[in-house]
């Protein structure tokens, strides 16, 4: 009997990762003169003007963030010295990620 309850106990719990409804952002923030990428710049996911989520770039200019929520986000990269850079209607999908 115990491990019947146990085994519906595991089920349960690697089943709720079957149904997840976020999804991940990844990218490179680079210089548009140079090439060059931009260490320790801000990447902001937004939705109607109001911050979901956010991270910061690596010392190669990459980021990863999750989770975000599945929907459609404008994503926002700024920089100390640099105009900030805005890209509208990015699509996040459940359980996928997006580059």
């Amino acid at each position: 009997m115990l491990r019947k309850i146990l085994f519906v106990l595991a089920a349960a719990i690697f089943s709720s990762n079957v149904f997840a409804q976020s999804g991940t952002l990844q990218g490179k923030v680079l210089d548009a003169g140079n090439g060059e990428a931009i260490a320790f710049a801000n990447v902001s996911v937004e939705s109607n003007g109001q911050v979901i989520t956010g991270g910061m770039t690596d010392f190669d200019g990459k980021f990863v963030i999750k989770p975000i929520p599945a929907g459609v986000y404008d994503v926002k990269a700024s920089y100390v010295g640099y105009h900030p850079l805005q890209y509208k209607g990015l699509k996040i999908m459940a359980g996928k990620i997006t580059f």
